[in-house]
């Protein structure tokens, strides 16, 4: 998937194969958006740490570090020392708080990557759950071609715990293609919830112009009963037979607690 290894189900690790351009936009219930960060050496000082706030219901919310900060705690939790990082951040809460940090980790001794998702408790400030931590097994020629990830968390059915919406791909040999997935916060560790295409483009690379076909995905949260959330899709595809995308048009998706499933 992108750079991170909560997008990993989605990566193609091949060189010449991949993902999409663009990301989805998110309007309604409170959100985070995840803020993104590269930097090659150690983290300086300033920006923002991470924070806490109560929420109306008395509930903490905290807050992704940003700048410097973030890139410090991300090298504490990618245990990244040294070698270039590329990271975002999420804050959910379910039970209690947490803070997603995604993103790659470049060897400072080969020309590999590996692509790092760390769960962290921001009470004790220690990783609950990683997985990537130093496998650096992706090379660095196909990171390359993973583009920018975005992360929102948000109370999609309404039980007062945050899943993480994710549009994730890669773009390489004049082809991209994208995927919205959806991860929940389990026991200690995120757990994908579904997954459906979100763009593809292939008219860079397509010589023959009946091969050629693009479609795009935007994605908005509407309401839904008691209180839950729903994501509204808006596909568009040229030429309409594209099979890479939804079917062009509306289509809004539910998240019913075990899955994600199409509603009127």
């Amino acid at each position: 998937m992108t750079r991170a290894a909560l997008l990993s189900t989605m990566l193609v690790v091949v060189a010449g194969c991949g993902g999409a351009n663009g990301s989805g936009s998110a309007a309604g219930a409170p959100t985070t958006t995840a803020p993104t960060t590269t930097a090659s050496g150690g983290a300086g000082d300033g920006d923002r740490g991470a924070g806490a706030t109560a929420t109306p219901s008395g509930k903490m919310r905290v807050e992704c570090p940003t700048g410097d900060a973030l890139i410090a705690a991300a090298r504490a939790h990618f245990q990244a020392p040294t070698g270039e990082l590329t990271v975002a951040c999420v804050a959910v809460f379910t039970d209690r708080a947490y803070l997603v940090f995604d993103g790659t980790h470049a060897s400072p001794t080969d020309y590999n990557a590996a692509l790092v998702t760390v769960l962290v408790d921001p009470s004790t400030d220690t990783a609950v759950w990683s997985q990537g931590v130093a496998e650096f097994t992706v090379p660095t020629s196909a990171v390359e071609h993973l583009t920018d990830a975005t992360m929102t968390a948000v109370d999609l059915d309404g039980d007062g715990r945050d899943e993480i919406v994710t549009v994730a791909g890669s773009a390489a040999a004049g082809q991209a293609s994208q995927s919205l997935a959806v991860y929940t916060v389990g026991a200690d560790r995120l757990v994908p919830a579904g997954e459906v295409p979100y763009s593809y483009d292939n008219r860079l690379g397509a010589t023959a112009p009946a091969a050629r076909s693009s479609c795009a995905t935007t994605w908005t949260l509407v309401g839904g009963p008691d209180g839950s959330k729903r994501l509204e899709l808006i596909v568009t595809a040229a030429p309409v037979t594209t099979a890479n995308c939804l079917t062009p048009g509306r289509h809004v998706l539910a998240w019913n607690g075990k899955a994600l499933v199409e509603v009127p």
